[in-house]
């Protein structure tokens, strides 16, 4: 007789990397370094990402009409269903930025100035990181604060607005489309590199 498969949902990045790693990691592949000071900022750097820097790529996609406009329509052609139908696509799409446009106080994220400084900030810390010779924010090997802070830069690298700003720091925008996908990435040991002031702590 068949058991029952228990099921669970879950959305949030950091307890479902948590429980992957336990129960696929190995000491060479971890995602979160094996300092615990380490350890304590890159799950900061990783909720800075998710809680902040989504707040810039919100802003980013939905600050001006034309931005909005193209954010919009590519979501909505994002659809096997909408782009069947282009005209229809098109006026979902208008009313899809429409509502994003008006909830940007709601969200928190209606200065574009301060969200503009941050993404420079990130990218310049980042930047100067992997001008240092390290690949990752904190050594050889990704850890979970590189794919929070990837997710969001691979948005704000290619929406109109913030991709002209990430293009200013070429080896970002090469390091986004790189960790995109990391298949065949061998082990790599975090203790051969150190982490300097342009990693972390530039973030």
């Amino acid at each position: 007789m068949f058991g029952i498969l228990a099921l669970r949902y879950a959305n949030d990045s950091t307890p479902l990397l948590l429980e992957l790693e336990a129960l696929h990691g190995t000491p060479r592949r971890n995602l979160h370094p094996e300092s615990c000071g380490h350890g304590f900022l890159c799950a900061l750097i990783e909720d800075f990402a998710d809680e902040w820097l989504t707040k810039v790529m919100f802003e980013a996609r939905f600050h001006t009409q034309e931005d909005a406009k193209f954010g919009a329509t590519w979501q909505v052609l994002q659809s096997p269903d909408q782009a069947k139908n282009a005209d229809a696509a098109i006026a979902a799409a208008e009313m899809f930025a429409a509502r994003q446009r008006e909830r940007r106080a709601l969200v928190g994220c209606s200065d574009w100035s301060c969200m503009e400084k941050t993404l420079r900030m990130v990218c310049a810390a980042l930047d100067a990181n992997l001008r240092q010779g390290r690949p990752f924010i904190f050594g050889s090997r990704p850890t979970s604060a590189d794919f929070a802070v990837y997710g969001q830069l691979r948005q704000l690298a290619t929406d109109p607005l913030p991709s002209r700003i990430v293009m200013e720091y070429p080896a970002v925008w090469a390091w986004v489309f790189r960790v995109e996908d990391l298949t065949g990435y061998p082990d790599q040991d975090n203790s051969k590199l150190s982490v300097g002031p342009g990693g972390y702590r530039g973030v």
